[in-house]
């Protein structure tokens, strides 16, 4: 999966396809999900609970899981 987001067109990816999301991911000053990131950010990551159980800061991953390094709980958008 793969959450796109640049200053002008989408690198070749569709959004939805394989998926790829191209939507602004609201991110934090420290490149963390927030109350504003889309659902299918914070939502949208691929389950590898066979392999991790926890993200980079030790906080339990949960179904669903968030894109990226961190995992996010709260609510969404």
């Amino acid at each position: 999966n793969n959450s796109v987001w640049t200053n002008g067109g989408t690198d070749g990816l569709t959004n939805g396809v394989n998926g790829n999301i191209v939507a602004d991911p609201q991110l934090d000053s420290s490149y963390k999900l927030t109350a504003s990131s889309p659902c299918s950010v914070t939502q949208g990551g691929t389950d590898l609970s066979a392999d991790f159980t926890i993200d980079i800061e030790g906080t339990t991953r949960t179904s669903a899981w968030s894109m990226g390094a961190f995992e996010w709980d709260g609510t969404c958008l």
